[in-house]
């Protein structure tokens, strides 16, 4: 499409309306595909201020049919594939286009990863989930690059985050949700069984996942011999138990000594 004014606006279509007569104002733009096969700007969609490609300008625009863009030099900048502001709102651009139906994630220029459902950033999104081969959790369905806590994905995997990221060095027995868990490298371990000991210092007898609350013994852990009941150590305990080995001992303060 090609358009040319001169003292009128007569049979220009011009943000969507013919005009079969009218008087010239400045400032009119359209955005329309360049025709004129000797131009530049052959066959692209084009930013037209005044009758000519705006070849200055950089900014969005919509077509007279609906579709957005986002123009660099007065043609669609088809680089920009990503989330990006417009006017105030977060909206994903796909080779310049804004996609107004678009459902999955991306990450603005800033780093910042975005979920969109049906082309609008998700606010109900918040959850661990992957983007890129990385977990990051999401709250509203916006990246949060400072969180440090837990975070469930949908497949029900829960994930222990630090400033933003999988904590790979949170192995241990924790709280989540009222309950206690093992964590293996940041990711709760769904089937363990074995001690794990908590940043209080209490230890924790797991089987398949699960507190052993049948577990009431003596037990080592790290080359130090406890008092379970429940599953839990009692670090205080003072009195008597035996080991699976029938070993008995004596306890003083949660201390063991060996008495058979």
């Amino acid at each position: 499409m090609t358009l040319s004014y001169s003292n009128s606006l007569a049979g220009t279509e011009v943000k969507g309306k013919v005009y079969a007569s009218a008087t010239f104002t400045p400032n009119f733009y359209t955005v329309a595909k360049d025709t004129t096969a000797s131009s530049s700007t052959y066959g692209k969609i084009c930013y037209y201020l005044n009758g000519k490609v705006a070849t200055s300008y950089n900014s969005f625009a919509t077509a007279s049919n609906g579709t957005r863009y986002i123009f660099k030099n007065g043609t669609v900048n088809t680089a920009i594939t990503r989330a990006q502001a417009d006017n105030g709102v977060v909206k994903y651009y796909k080779q310049g286009v804004l996609q107004p139906s678009y459902t999955g994630f991306a990450k603005a220029y800033s780093g910042t990863i975005y979920y969109f459902k049906n082309g609008s950033v998700c606010t109900s999104y918040t959850k661990a989930a992957g983007y890129g081969g990385v977990v990051y959790y999401f709250k509203a369905g916006v990246s949060q690059k400072s969180y440090t806590g837990f975070g469930k994905a949908q497949s029900g995997t829960v994930y222990r985050f630090k400033s933003g990221k999988v904590d790979t060095t949170y192995t241990c027995a924790a709280g989540y949700n009222g309950i206690v868990y093992y964590f293996a490298k940041g990711i709760l371990q769904t089937s363990y069984t074995g001690f794990g000991k908590a940043q209080s210092g209490t230890i924790y007898r797991f089987k398949n996942g699960s507190v052993d609350t049948g577990f009431t013994k003596v037990a080592g852990y790290g080359g130090v011999v406890y008092y379970f009941k429940a599953g839990k150590s009692v670090n205080n305990y003072t009195g008597t138990g035996v080991a699976a080995s029938g070993t008995k001992y004596k306890f003083v303060n949660g201390k063991a000594t060996k008495i058979s």
